[in-house]
């Protein structure tokens, strides 16, 4: 609980490569952290045992069934009819956030409930595209793999990787430097109803109910931009609730085959995000 609300987790689950990274840091934020829900959008046999394994071990963990037949990231809109719990703070992960600082959750949670106002809430998300944008100009990383437009699909940040590879080595060499106040900010508003990923987001569960969870299929483009247009709320993002995004479809092949960062962060999860 947090300021009288409930405090769900959420991810559209689940390839198991990347959940046995990300639900460590999920059990190191219980006390803030009511339950978890995994979205089982997979039609991968072992990835759907592998979820109900870990929910039946610990009963914070929940796997949703899905209602209509599974297809990629196009019916993952059917789960958000369950998530409009008035008293109800709900946080989504996407299945391959692979680091989550130790307040970034809390400072999430905080920042969404003390602004009512925006629509939706991002953490300040590494390998985002919008996000990126954010980093580089704060000279978090150069620009000797480009320039991270501010925008989103077709963006150098969204289809480049050794983009992503160049925004995540920054990432690391600050973590272990203990430098990563470079990448906070207090907040940004997306006052032009920008396109962002949601990688990271939060929502007040009383704002779905009114329109019962009934989100548009294509859900990033409907929650980040149509439906805070419609009306007239502006999304923001927490620039003090620091996550990790590995990658995008358009990166993931070439950061897998041409990089060890996936087990790096295997083995920051293994001390549970303990910088």
């Amino acid at each position: 609980m947090m300021n009288d609300f409930r405090v769900v987790a959420v991810i559209p689950a689940g390839r198991k490569r990347y959940l046995e990274i990300l639900i460590p840091y999920l059990r190191a934020q219980k006390g803030i952290l009511d339950s978890c829900q995994f979205w089982c959008n997979t039609t991968d046999p072992n990835d759907i045992a592998y979820m109900h394994q870990i929910a039946g071990q610990d009963p914070f963990f929940k796997v949703i069934t899905p209602t209509i037949p599974v297809n990629g990231t196009w019916t993952i809109y059917q789960f958000f009819r369950g998530c409009i719990d008035a008293k109800t703070v709900y946080v989504r992960f996407d299945d391959d956030i692979c680091w989550i600082a130790p307040d970034a959750v809390e400072e999430l949670v905080k920042f969404r409930i003390a602004h009512p106002e925006y629509f939706l809430v991002y953490a300040n998300i590494v390998n985002n595209s919008i996000c990126s944008h954010l980093h580089q100009r704060q000279c978090c990383f150069d620009l000797s793999e480009g320039f991270c437009e501010y925008d989103v699909m077709g963006a150098v940040s969204h289809r480049s990787g050794p983009l992503a590879r160049l925004a995540h080595h920054s990432f690391l060499q600050k973590l272990d430097a203990r430098q990563l106040e470079k990448y906070h900010f207090s907040q940004w508003v997306l006052w032009h109803y920008e396109r962002v990923s949601i990688n990271c987001i939060s929502w007040l569960g009383s704002d779905f109910a009114e329109f019962g969870g009934e989100v548009g299929a294509d859900e990033e483009q409907w929650l980040s931009v149509e439906q805070p247009r419609h009306l007239r709320r502006p999304t923001a993002i927490c620039g003090t609730a620091l996550v990790a995004h590995f990658a995008y479809y358009t990166q993931r092949d070439w950061l897998e085959a041409h990089t060890d960062l996936l087990e790096r962060y295997r083995g920051l999860a293994a001390v549970t995000g303990d910088v």
